[in-house]
């Protein structure tokens, strides 16, 4: 494989290097996305950027009714069995019908693509009316990478990020489309302290309005 490639190609190495079974914030991450979807996932489910599996096997997402969507296609053959997977760029239109989905999970994506306010009106599109979307990213602006960047460093170590979001700007891109929208600042042995400052996450859910 050569340094450069495709989309997928460079994502497939990304994800290697980061390794099989990854989940940023571990079990802090999990627990909140798992308050935000509730103790039974509802109906079809979509799982924006799969990757291997590892995020719907610990948010306990029934295989049989979620679909898998990655560009890396080593990682969604890894992920078999834990969801059905689809390969597919998320930069561009979703290959799904509109209102095909009653839950969109969106775990560390978002900050991934070049347009986020495209990738948040596909997964409106797809979801059902009354259909709620559940995800994360990195809270950029928390206060460790404030005193990084105020030093004349670069905060951002993940060349895949191409987006940053603070509270107030993930609440602004949801809130254009979805109703009740709730972030929630987390993750991170001081989060509780201070989670604007201190929560090394962002996890969000918000709901489409019914029909």
């Amino acid at each position: 494989m050569s340094a450069g490639g495709t989309l997928g190609e460079r994502y497939a190495r990304h994800n290697l290097r980061r390794g099989r079974g990854f989940i940023y914030g571990g079990r802090g991450r999990v627990r909140a996305l798992r308050s935000a979807i509730g103790s039974t996932p509802p109906g079809r489910i979509l799982d924006l950027g799969c990757r291997d599996g590892s995020l719907a096997k610990a948010l306990s997402l029934p295989p049989q009714r979620t679909v898998g969507a990655d560009i890396d296609e080593e990682a969604l053959r890894a992920a078999n069995g834990l969801v059905r997977p689809c390969l597919a760029d998320l930069w561009k239109a979703f290959p799904f019908r509109s209102e095909s989905f009653d839950l969109v999970v969106a775990g560390e994506i978002v900050e991934h693509v070049p347009f986020p306010d495209a990738l948040i009106d596909e997964a409106r599109r797809v979801l059902r009316p009354g259909g709620r979307i559940v995800g994360s990213v990195p809270n950029a602006f928390r206060l460790k990478n404030r005193i990084a960047f105020a030093s004349g460093r670069w905060f951002e170590a993940d060349p895949t990020h191409l987006r940053q979001f603070s509270p107030h700007m993930l609440n602004e891109l949801l809130s254009s489309r979805f109703e009740r929208v709730e972030v929630r600042p987390c993750v991170g042995r001081l989060s509780p302290l201070w989670p604007r400052m201190f929560g090394n996450d962002l996890v969000w859910a918000a709901h489409k309005k019914p029909g």
